[in-house]
């Protein structure tokens, strides 16, 4: 057997004056256009399956995306539901209306609009168009596949000196001439460069990135799949919350992908599978209301106690949204009830390369356990893929006060679960019967 593959991208923009996701503190629609928004679909086959990978410059994926994508797309196609994953960058400058239903709702602070509705159906078709346009596009393709890290860009945003994984992978997809048809780059960081003062449509870093490798490699589809960012972001390290500021970090880290790209080695490994397992977390349970007014009237005291000091940004914005946590905790107390938490896990292999998706905010520990449980094959994770449940922690955060454990839906197992159906899949992929899925 050998590899083919084909790519497609497709605008995604909303229009001017949609409602922007990420933060709490805007008050009104967006301004302006500054960044095109992209969904990127790449269908691998070969010629005994097929596997779809798409990424899109958006906050998260609704599962009713996933299922009306899936749906379609398998109907038209010879491509297996289970076999295509739908991830998102997660930036905090595209559109709200990306997440309309179920647990990616709880998020939303207003009723949709007519025109929310509308562009959420519009991003359905577009995206299954997107897909069923790759996979007339498939032409033969060698794979390459290399890991390295990156300083400067993403940190622990809960303490910059706590643990971050910082490997940059990256997938290089090559025509039969040599041409460079399609760069997939895999990188763990909240994309918050620019800040809730920012109205204007963008994808932050990740469209720089994105931007900078089509100049160097013309023609190709660059696509960004962020990975267990959770407790990563750029609170630490930026040096402003500017476009410029944002196009530099986009340019760091497509620099490194690069690099990375110049030195993958083509791999002969042609096994593509899938697997999809259903997954149930725990909710969490809250402590009784004057703690969580105390937690509350402690976090209010703190913040102004800095804003008044003259605190650096960082320490301001670190108090800004655990104040938002210890808010949000108060409203999802009464919200959530104890019905468990009913969601999907997805892992698909192409060749040496193996993407495991998980619907949620992981913190980066998680994932990492999940990235190093084979050396047979690289391993990556793909945050915000195909539903949304929220940030899933380390146990040791729930006894914390912070914005993460504040909003946090899912109980104190729910990252051991993560953790333990992730290795599953990857060595149900990796094993030498995978070629038959």
């Amino acid at each position: 057997m050998a590899i083919w593959a084909g790519f497609q991208t497709v605008d995604i923009t909303p229009p001017v004056g949609a409602e922007l996701a990420g933060y709490e503190e805007r008050d009104h629609g967006s301004e302006g256009i500054a960044n095109p928004l992209y969904a990127r679909a790449m269908v691998v086959s070969n010629g005994k399956t097929k596997v779809c990978l798409v990424t899109s410059d958006l906050v998260g994926i609704d599962w009713q995306i996933t299922k009306y994508v899936r749906g379609k797309v398998s109907r038209l196609t010879d491509i297996p539901e289970d076999h295509i994953m739908l991830t998102a960058s997660h930036t905090h400058s595209g559109p709200n209306a990306s997440r309309l239903s179920g647990w990616s709702a709880v998020k939303r602070t207003k009723r949709p609009t007519e025109a929310e509705k509308a562009y959420f159906l519009n991003l359905c078709e577009s995206i299954a168009g997107a897909i069923l346009a790759a996979n007339r596009k498939l032409a033969p393709a060698k794979i390459g596949v290399e890991t390295g890290h990156l300083k400067g860009l993403g940190c622990n945003r809960r303490d910059p000196n706590g643990p971050f994984d910082d490997r940059v992978t990256v997938l290089k997809v090559t025509g039969e001439n040599g041409h460079v048809r399609g760069i997939l780059v895999n990188y763990t960081c909240h994309p918050t460069v620019l800040s809730a003062s920012n109205y204007l449509i963008s994808g932050d870093y990740p469209s720089f990135t994105q931007e900078s490798l089509t100049r160097v490699y013309p023609g190709c589809t660059p696509m960004f799949l962020q990975g267990a960012a959770g407790d990563v972001s750029t609170r630490h390290t930026r040096r402003g919350s500017t476009f410029e500021e944002a196009r530099r970090m986009g340019e760091l880290l497509a620099g490194k992908a690069i690099a990375l790209a110049s030195a993958a080695r083509e791999s002969d490994d042609d096994r593509l599978c899938a697997a999809v397992r259903e997954i149930t977390l725990p909710v969490r349970k809250f402590p009784p209301d004057d703690v969580c007014q105390a937690m509350l009237r402690e976090a209010r005291e703190n913040l102004k106690r800095l804003r008044e000091s003259g605190a650096p940004e960082n320490l301001v914005r670190t108090a800004e949204v655990t104040l938002q946590g210890a808010e949000r905790a108060i409203l999802l107390k009464d919200l959530l009830g104890d019905q468990d938490i009913v969601t999907e896990m997805q892992a698909l292999r192409i060749g040496p390369f193996v993407v495991v998706g998980v619907p949620a905010e992981l913190f980066n520990e998680i994932g990492k356990e999940i990235k190093d449980s084979t050396d047979r094959a690289t391993v990556v994770i793909a945050g915000y893929a195909n539903d949304y449940v929220g940030y899933i922690l380390t146990p040791d955060v729930y006894g914390e006060q912070g914005y993460e454990a504040g909003v946090t839906f899912t109980g104190v197992d729910a990252g051991e679960i993560i953790a333990k159906v992730g290795k599953e899949m990857v060595q149900d992929l990796v094993s030498d019967e995978s070629s038959s899925w």
